[in-house]
């Protein structure tokens, strides 16, 4: 799996989360709430418009700019969108569905999620420590090599 789907998947879990709670929350509260109106209300990202100061040129041998930025523009406005929607469809599940122990859930998420680090790190760390022992057979070698001159000077000397 890639890790941003690692990262959307922990999103999730967290927006799950939040139903819950908001649902806990109301009953103690002796709320009834249409969580559907809720987060239409609530959960509202904004539309970016960066292509407006940009006209699309038409003229023949220009790097057309306008046109790029309508292209990050649409990029990022679907980012926009999918974060909107996903967290509305989490809190609304996780709403629906409080009976589910959510906090059980992201405290083995969060267990996973180290060992991916960890897991991840393991190639860094195997490269590090050929790098100590590399460094170590260099002082050993140089250790010698003077222990050898040492050795010399004073057989030399007799």
């Amino acid at each position: 799996m890639d890790y941003l789907n690692y990262i959307l998947f922990f999103f999730l879990i967290g927006f799950l989360m939040i139903g819950a709670e908001i649902y806990q929350a109301d009953q103690n509260l002796g709320i009834e709430r249409d969580i559907y109106n809720y987060t239409e209300e609530k959960i509202k990202m904004p539309q970016i418009n960066i292509s407006e100061n940009h006209p699309i040129e038409r003229t023949q041998g220009v790097i057309n700019e306008g046109r790029i930025f309508k292209i990050v523009e649409s990029f990022i406005n679907f980012l926009l969108v999918t974060t909107e929607q996903v967290s509305k469809m989490g809190i609304e599940f996780g709403y629906q569905h409080p009976n589910l122990n959510f906090k059980l859930i992201w405290k083995y998420l969060i267990i996973i999620f180290i060992i991916v680090i960890v897991v991840m790190l393991l190639k860094p760390l195997g490269y590090l420590i050929i790098l100590l022992i590399l460094l170590g057979m260099w002082i050993s070698d140089k250790r010698k090599e003077r222990r050898k001159k040492k050795y010399k000077n004073i057989f030399e000397e007799k």
